[in-house]
Parts: C-alpha cells; sequence; structure tokens
C-alpha cells in the first residue's frame, strides 16, 4: 500500500484543502469534489493515509475534514482494509534549536526545517504567528534551545538578536496560552525554564 500523508490547516479554504488531496495523491488534473477523491481511491486503491491537521478546525475546513473522514471510513468498510486504511496521527515533538544560529535568517531555517513549513511562507514574525495559528506545519509538543543571552553576533547585535529570539518565544508561548500547542524552553547557559522570568 502506498502511503499518502495529508496535512490540514485550521482555516484551509476549500481550494487549498482540494489542492493537498490533488497533490499528495497525485491526482491530475486537480480534483475538486470529495465525490472525485472517491471515484480516484476505488480506481487506484492499496492507500494508507495519515491524517494531521491542526486542532479544532474552523469553519470550512472543519467541515471539509469531518466529511472526509467520514468518506474513508466508508471506503475502509468498502475496500477493506488490505486496500485501504487511514490513520489520525498523534502529538508530535518537535525540538527546535537556536543556539548556533547567528543571523535572523538561520532562526527561520532552523523552524522551517523542524517543523516542515511549506516553501512559499513568510519569514517574519506576523507570519509565524499565522503559521502557529493555523497553517500545516509539524509539531505538536516544542522543546526550543537558546542562550539565555546570544554573544559572538556578527557586527555586535548580541542584544538585538536576542530581543529577536525573546519575540519568537514569546509567540510561541502565546500559542501556547490558547491552547494551540505546548512549549518548553531549555537553555545552554542559563538553568530557567520559563521565559516569563526574564523578559519584561
Amino acid at each position: 500500500m502506498k502511503t499518502i500523508e495529508l496535512w490540514f490547516g485550521k482555516w484551509d479554504s476549500p481550494s487549498i484543502f482540494f489542492n493537498i488531496l490533488s497533490i499528495e495523491f497525485e491526482i491530475v488534473p486537480k480534483i475538486t469534489s470529495l465525490n472525485e477523491l472517491e471515484c480516484f481511491i476505488c480506481c487506484h486503491g492499496d492507500f494508507n493515509v495519515q491524517i494531521r491537521y491542526a486542532d479544532e478546525p474552523f469553519g470550512t475546513a472543519g467541515e471539509l475534514v469531518q466529511k472526509m473522514l467520514q468518506l474513508f471510513d466508508q471506503l475502509h468498510f468498502k475496500l477493506g482494509d488490505r486496500h485501504f486504511d487511514y490513520t489520525l496521527l498523534g502529538r508530535e515533538q518537535v525540538t527546535i534549536d537556536f543556539s548556533k544560529c547567528k543571523y535572523m535568517s538561520e532562526l527561520f531555517k532552523e523552524m522551517r526545517k523542524k517543523m516542515e513549513w511549506d516553501s512559499w511562507y513568510g519569514q517574519n514574525l506576523d507570519a509565524l504567528w499565522d503559521i502557529l495559528r493555523g497553517m500545516p506545519y509539524k509539531g505538536d509538543d516544542f522543546t526550543i534551545i537558546r542562550p539565555r543571552y546570544f554573544t559572538g553576533i556578527p557586527h555586535g547585535e548580541n542584544a538585538a538578536f536576542t530581543d529577536y529570539v525573546d519575540k519568537i518565544c514569546s509567540i510561541f508561548q502565546k500559542a501556547q496560552e490558547q491552547s494551540i500547542l505546548t512549549v518548553q524552553f531549555k537553555y545552554t547557559d542559563n538553568e530557567i525554564e520559563n521565559i516569563s522570568d526574564y523578559m519584561a
């Protein structure tokens, strides 16, 4: 059986939802309905689908995910588990290590690599918040490794770089407060466990 990995965001529109399905199942031309997906699976069969989606998809995204799961239940019954099966993936642990980063671009490169962001996602604080609130990414429980205060940053920008990493960590902490994810901070130069202990 061919393994298909599906990741859905909290606010995916129908076009994004069906684009994800088309790309991952390699359906050409792209489908625009679950009926088309059903026809494709019945004709090509032998799929093991692994599904990850943001907690409590909102509005249209939530409706489409629920309808897709109902369809997958029907296909599992109709085709049998030797030809079609699906799994909802559990929580995933991700460690992000900023300790060796010296440039802001390296911070985003580390997050993009570990969280497996799509290539078109922005590289700024607003984009990070948007990603955590509903775009597809890898991770549910995060550990962020960093020094309390960065040194050796080019052009003596130690304070500015540290401040920027503080802002990134604050965004993760804000997402935790909204029950989007969990995050813990491990410091390479300090035993403090809570970022609020040293942030203004």
